[in-house]
């Protein structure tokens, strides 16, 4: 990522997951409550300049991250 990355240096606090490829945090500044940011390690203007390995790993991590809040979500019901 470059210098001027606001994601470059992320507060490890708000890391919810990471591996080589991409990274998964919670908002600083959520819409709603309990909404996170995919974001890939690798810098690029746009999703689509990215490889297609890694738009590919970034789709599959949003729908793990999705099935994960739906869970929390559940159990957080009662």
């Amino acid at each position: 990522m470059s210098d001027t990355c606001p994601f470059r240096k992320p507060d490890q606090q708000r890391i919810w997951f990471d591996d080589e490829i991409t990274f998964v945090l919670w908002d600083a500044f959520p819409i709603t409550k309990g909404h996170p940011l995919v974001i890939p390690k690798q810098h690029a203007a746009s999703l689509y300049d990215l490889p297609e390995e890694t738009q590919d790993a970034l789709w599959k991590l949003v729908a793990e991250v999705r099935s994960r809040l739906m869970g929390l979500s559940r159990q957080t019901r009662c």
